[in-house]
């Protein structure tokens, strides 16, 4: 069986159930179908998929799965249990260069980096780059762009653009 048709029977389950569920947990889904969280996110970047990766979650690529993911519903879900995980990496963190993936968690993190801490900043995250602005001048930040995702407020294609997809496994 070729690499096309194993995706596009992962694609059509995805559909199945994301039809029915409006949203998955990508490690669930993951689980599921055999497969790498990795290979649903590369996946997810073929025009057709039908579908996206947006922070551990597989929703609707059409416009009837904006509603599948909130992001602002997102941010204000788990609060404490997401700023008690961001005070246990920071506490980890130190003297470092770090990527600070998009997601509603990892805002909590960017909100706790300031400049004693010593690490430099590099993410694809219009929330975590405009959280990061007024500790900039302390903090190396480098925001890395691409086409920006509506839903999740992030370049994902940053890889891709940057040519660093292969080399990485990043994208």
């Amino acid at each position: 069986m070729g690499r096309s048709s194993a995706r596009n029977r992962r694609s059509d389950a995805i559909a199945a159930l994301i039809a029915t569920a409006g949203s998955v947990r990508l490690r669930d889904l993951a689980q599921e179908l055999g497969v790498s969280e990795m290979t649903l996110r590369r996946d997810a970047q073929f025009p057709d998929a039908g579908f996206a990766c947006l922070g551990g979650y597989v929703v609707s690529a059409s416009a009837g799965g904006a509603g599948a993911y909130d992001f602002d519903h997102a941010l204000r879900r788990q609060v404490n249990a997401k700023r008690a995980a961001a005070r246990q990496v920071l506490a980890l963190l130190r003297r470092v260069r770090v990527f600070v993936d998009c997601g509603s968690t990892t805002t909590h993190l960017a909100s706790l980096l300031t400049a004693d801490a010593g690490i430099a900043v590099i993410t694809h995250s219009l929330p975590v780059a405009e959280l990061l602005t007024g500790a900039l001048a302390a903090i190396a930040g480098m925001l890395l762009a691409g086409r920006i995702n509506a839903m999740s407020r992030c370049c994902p294609s940053w890889a891709r653009c940057c040519g660093m997809r292969r080399s990485t496994g990043c994208g």
